[in-house]
């Protein structure tokens, strides 16, 4: 149906709404407000219109961005410097899934092209690679900005968790492993991926609000923090668990599950990512898979070796350091014993 014609079934279905409501009054009356409906119907129209004669369409490399007339000439430009910087980034061929994105940036001013270079980069990933990816894939947070800073981080996740399961990972384990992750079914993530002393250290420190809760329905959940990390009874940490779930993937950090990302793209090369979002309705662990183009278990195998290759520096007390720190306190030693009060002890 044309414009034109769409605009007079509009009008003729909202003059016969008016009309029915209408019914009961005079027809002058009902003239009057068909009238003053249709001129308002008009000035909405002309409104709609005006506002996309403002606006404009310009095509990039296989990408559409709306805009103001007045920055097409600048902003292709900027969109081809920033479409560089993307393809820098995720390789040419995992560049082409941002084909056929839309970009509106109605408001945006393009007189500083840094800025809106990292705005459409940001963008990219946040609007378009986060909706292709999927909702399984969508709580591996920020999974196509993943790097090698992220496996830092998954070695401190894996070191200070309180998972049992992360301890056997950390370890060598890949099963467990691909349990934290969330890779493969476990039937109960507190008894099979928590021990009773790991359940009791997640929930002092994740539930501790429960115990200063005044709310009457947070009575018991309070009462059996207490017993749980009071007492010690691990009876009650289940019971306070049972009552409390949490989702498995918040077990682990965004960065340790982009690592695993991270080291599929490394194995994958260019192309991963088209991999990775190709079948959203596959399970999770056989689109990592595809994507490394390895067993699953190889993935995750590298992955676990990169991550204790990517053990943070030391942070300990050097030898000097040591040596200084004694020597003072030995001086410290000598001269409290010269103190009165230590020799009338």
């Amino acid at each position: 149906m044309s414009s034109l014609g769409h605009r007079c079934a509009v009008i003729t279905v909202f003059l016969g709404w008016a009309a029915s409501v209408a019914h009961a009054q005079t027809v002058a009356e009902q003239r009057e407000r068909i009238a003053s409906l249709t001129t308002r119907l008009r000035t909405l129209d002309a409104a709609l219109d005006s506002i996309r004669q403002r606006m404009d369409t310009i095509e990039v490399e296989g990408i559409r961005v709306v805009l103001r007339p007045e920055a097409r000439s600048g902003a292709a430009i900027v969109v081809r410097e920033a479409l560089a910087e993307l393809e820098r980034r995720l390789g040419p061929e995992d560049r082409r899934l941002l084909d056929g994105w839309v970009i509106t940036r109605r408001r945006a001013t393009w007189t500083d092209p840094p800025l809106v270079i990292d705005d459409i980069v940001r963008a990219a990933g946040e609007e378009h690679l986060s909706q292709i990816g999927g909702s399984t894939l969508r709580v591996w947070a920020d999974w196509w900005r993943s790097s090698d800073e992220d496996l830092q981080g998954a070695y401190l996740d894996l070191v200070t968790s309180p998972m049992v399961a992360a301890t056997r990972c950390f370890e060598g384990r890949v099963p467990s492993c691909m349990d934290i992750l969330g890779l493969d079914t476990v039937a109960d993530p507190w008894l099979d991926l928590f021990d009773a002393a790991g359940r009791r250290v997640w929930v002092s420190r994740h539930l501790r609000y429960l115990r200063s809760a005044k709310a009457p329905q947070l009575t018991e959940p309070g009462r059996l923090l207490r017993e749980c990390t009071d007492d010690q009874s691990d009876n009650a940490c289940l019971a306070l668990l049972s009552t409390m779930p949490l989702p498995l993937p918040n077990f682990l950090s965004a960065r340790t599950k982009r690592s695993v990302v991270f080291v599929a793209r490394s194995l994958g090369g260019d192309g991963t990512f088209a991999r990775l979002v190709a079948d959203t309705t596959a399970p999770l662990a056989d689109r990592l898979a595809a994507a490394a183009n390895a067993p699953l278990d190889s993935l995750i195998h590298v992955w676990h070796t990169r991550v204790l290759e990517a053990e943070p520096p030391s942070t300990g007390v050097g030898t000097a350091a040591a040596g200084t720190s004694l020597l003072v306190i030995i001086v410290a030693g000598v001269l409290s014993l010269r103190s009165t009060r230590w020799r009338l002890g």
